[in-house]
């Protein structure tokens, strides 16, 4: 469980970096190690990317709430709660270069196979192994 936490933060920041790390090519680098007081203008792509991050935001406390609570809690099953883990990592993975792509069935069905994760990641608390 612990290697998937640590994966999944991994990810995490990757995640979130790639549309600041984007704005390099857009403006001078000067500027993006600047204060940036006004916001630089974006192009679709970059839009998509700052949407994806905030997606994994919204997603990732939830995530490393049940995972620590799973090495926590006596009881807990384990590798139903690991598998879930791995799975919400794994389909994170392709989730940022689809939602880039403006993949939009697939993206959404990788997003709920995550969602799934995390549920099987809270079944564990509660379904003994």
């Amino acid at each position: 469980m612990l290697t998937w936490l640590l994966i999944g933060s991994a990810v995490y920041l990757l995640t979130c970096y790639v549309p600041a790390l984007m704005l390099i090519s857009h403006i001078s680098i000067g500027r993006f190690l600047a204060s940036r007081d006004e916001e630089p203008l974006k192009n679709a792509v970059h839009g998509r990317a700052e949407r994806a991050a905030r997606n994994f935001r919204e997603n990732y406390p939830v995530f490393m709430g049940l995972g620590i609570l799973a090495l926590v809690v006596p009881g807990t099953n384990m590798p139903l709660a690991t598998f879930g883990a791995a799975v919400f990592v794994l389909v994170r993975i392709p989730y940022l270069p689809m939602y880039m792509a403006a993949i939009p069935v697939w993206r959404s069905m990788v997003f709920m196979v995550g969602w799934t994760g995390m549920v099987l990641m809270g079944v564990a608390l509660v379904w003994p192994g």
